[in-house]
């Protein structure tokens, strides 16, 4: 049986949601928004899925793909040069990447290469690179991964050559991710050597510093989705920072990442969260040309309304609040439900034709306050 739209709170407001994304203030007129989804290293080898993706892409319902290409170990998934990384045991390639990127550009479908910065099981091991405890040894989060020391520019050097092999090998964009400190686990009893009082959110911004220096295609940057409300100190995110050196900024908002009370009772929340926090962070990022592109929530945990529709509604809040497009998180792979709603959404998620039309306050709602969106 094929799934249809619901009506579950829509009859109020979904004309008006998609007339919002046509006059939404963030691309010129005629450019097409950015529709994506993630490839861990092994989906992105599944022929099945690739041809899906192919033919969303001729459908014009999709035109970028985001790939691992320094995953959440710290393991580089192509053919690296980097000597740190060999001499770490760290590259373990396991698909083809230039038949990717070949196949891909054949279909207009862009290819963004993924980084994991600071998260790293393998480079810890190499030159004091590492977070260390106070007690003595690796400091180790909860989940007993390890940790760069974001502090430590030798560590900035490491990933900025990953970047740059990458653009070489012809991808269209770097995606930094898990930058940031991390926040699990006994974090009291870090060592950051080579600190010298500075703040988390210095060591970011320098690192974002030195890595658009270093390389010559777009650059994007991925944080929790709370960023778009304030700065996170313990991260060491904050947008204002991040913004002067990126061209896009990635907010993680996943509806099931929220506080129940954010935004409670609201028919339509999964949209308007995204709405909410669109217009927030470009509030906090000044005046910055940088954009935003969201990552929307293509799994199911703690998401009792799952399927296309809750994807939908997402995709839509993101655009109408002036995002420049959104990408599709499932790390499994897993994207009938998804590409279905990619399906629904015709011209109205593609491209912005259309010059001026009334704008989406079609009733009368509170603003969600910054507490209502904690935990």
């Amino acid at each position: 049986m094929s799934t249809t739209r619901s009506s579950f709170g829509w009859a109020r407001s979904i004309a008006a949601a998609v007339l919002a994304v046509l006059i939404a203030p963030s691309l010129l007129e005629g450019q097409e928004y950015i529709r994506g989804i993630y490839l861990s290293p092994y989906t992105a080898r599944q022929e099945w899925l690739l041809k899906k993706i192919e033919q969303a892409a001729t459908r014009g319902d999709l035109n970028t793909i985001v790939v691992d290409m320094k995953d959440d170990f710290g393991l580089l998934r192509y053919p690296s040069k980097n000597p740190i990384a060999r001499s770490c045991g760290a590259i373990r390639p396991i698909f083809d990447v230039d038949s990717l990127i070949r196949r891909m550009h054949n279909h207009n479908v862009r290819v963004i290469a993924r980084i994991v910065c600071f998260k790293d099981d393998y480079a810890c091991n190499y030159s004091n690179f590492a977070v260390y405890h106070s007690g003595g040894g690796i400091w180790a989060d909860e989940g007993g991964a390890y940790w760069l020391n974001a502090f430590d520019e030798r560590t900035w050097s490491y990933n900025i050559s990953i970047a740059r092999e990458l653009e070489e090998l012809g991808f269209d964009e770097i995606q930094l991710d898990y930058v940031r400190f991390p926040t699990d686990g006994d974090v009291l009893s870090c060592v950051f050597y080579g600190r010298k009082g500075r703040l988390k959110e210095e060591a970011i911004e320098g690192f974002l510093k030195m890595m658009r220096e270093g390389i010559t295609v777009p650059l994007s940057v991925d944080v929790f989705g709370y960023a778009a409300w304030r700065t996170l100190k313990l991260e060491g995110q904050e947008l204002s920072r991040i913004a002067p050196h990126v061209d896009y900024i990635c907010p993680m908002l996943y509806p099931s990442h929220f506080s129940p009370q954010f935004l409670a009772g609201e028919p339509d929340r999964d949209f308007w969260i995204y709405y909410t926090s669109v217009e927030s962070a470009y509030n906090l990022m000044g005046s910055s040309n940088a954009r935003i592109v969201t990552y929307v929530q293509g799994f199911s945990w703690r998401a009792p309304r799952f399927g296309p529709q809750y994807i939908f509604d997402q995709m839509l809040g993101s655009l109408a609040a002036g995002s420049d497009g959104f990408f599709i998180w499932n790390a499994a792979g897993k994207y009938l439900p998804a590409f279905e709603a990619l399906s629904w959404g015709g011209s109205s998620l593609r491209v912005r034709d259309v010059p001026s039309l009334p704008e989406i306050h079609t009733r009368s709602r509170p603003r969600p306050t910054l507490s209502e969106a904690l935990w």
